[in-house]
């Protein structure tokens, strides 16, 4: 959740299941970013260290930022992807060195993303500390 250059963004991000059950969230306040693509590199990339650090493998990443889900998709099936937009391109580099091989990425409608953004904007709107919940 992005409001402008210099407010807090909010982030999260949703685990779920084959079945589409959540299993495992995360959310934050993050510092003012540049622009949203900034801060959906950022959510990004906490996502996939906190589901490594937690030892998942073969996830599906998905996302509403066009612009990076598309890059991603798109750089997996190149040998020597060209490089990404400059003012990411720190963030990019830190999610392809961490997404292990059996990770992909997806581009979603923002209407098959509401839980995430209504998450991310509760998280700014709060000023929400770093917060991992598993749901049962």
């Amino acid at each position: 959740s992005w409001k402008d250059q210099h407010s807090r963004a909010g982030i999260d991000w949703i685990l779920l299941n084959s079945q589409r059950r959540c299993i495992l969230r995360g959310f934050s306040s993050i510092e003012p970013t540049h622009s949203v693509l900034e801060a959906e590199a950022i959510a990004l990339r906490e996502a996939i260290f906190q589901l490594r650090r937690l030892n998942y493998s073969d996830v599906i990443f998905c996302g509403d930022s066009r612009l990076l889900y598309q890059y991603l998709e798109n750089a997996k099936k190149l040998c020597h992807p060209p490089p990404a937009q400059l003012e990411i391109q720190t963030y990019v580099e830190d999610i392809q060195t961490m997404a292990s091989h059996t990770h992909s990425f997806k581009f979603i409608s923002r209407n098959d993303n509401h839980m995430a953004d209504l998450l991310a904007k509760n998280a700014r709107l709060q000023n929400s500390s770093l917060t991992i919940s598993w749901d049962y």
